[in-house]
């Protein structure tokens, strides 16, 4: 089903965001347009105002947390993790980035940087029950991808006759 775009259909947040971000497009006003744009289910819009506002607010975090998040609903998810790295090269504490970051590298296989964020995240907030969660599924990921030894041994055993 195809969204009219059309002004009646818009919230009027989002005319009134327009319009004062015409009459000046380097303002951080992008954010907030780009978040209604978000709350309207309007996600191309979205991407479209936060790479166009972080060309010129390149190390604005929030705005660049908001899009990787936008790309995670697209199913984007390699632009996702480019964009919550760039959070972290830029703000090494910033939870949400970790945490999504933390979610991509465990859905990817990266037992080692998942647990390692997921351990900056318990160590800034030892009462996040999310992230308490997926470090317990990492230790229960990393057992089943660590040999067990008691093969490794058997293979080096004499065999007894009878």
């Amino acid at each position: 089903m195809q969204e009219k775009k059309g002004d009646s259909f818009l919230s009027p947040e989002i005319a009134k965001l327009t319009e004062k971000l015409q009459k000046d497009p380097s303002s951080r006003l992008f954010f907030p347009l780009a978040e209604e744009y978000i709350r309207s289910g309007m996600l191309e819009e979205a991407i479209i105002i936060l790479k166009s506002g972080l060309k010129i607010h390149p190390v604005f975090s929030a705005a660049r947390v908001s899009l990787g998040k936008v790309y995670l609903q697209k199913g984007r998810v390699a632009e996702a993790k480019t964009e919550f790295e760039k959070v972290l090269a830029q703000n090494p504490d910033n939870l949400m980035a970790q945490k999504k970051l933390a979610l991509i590298y465990r859905d990817e296989g990266n037992i080692e940087k998942a647990r390692q964020l997921c351990e900056a995240i318990l160590l800034a907030n030892p009462k996040d029950v999310e992230m308490k969660k997926l470090g317990l599924e990492i230790d229960g990921m990393r057992a089943q991808s660590v040999p067990s030894a008691p093969t490794a041994e058997k293979e080096h055993e004499p065999e007894l006759s009878p």
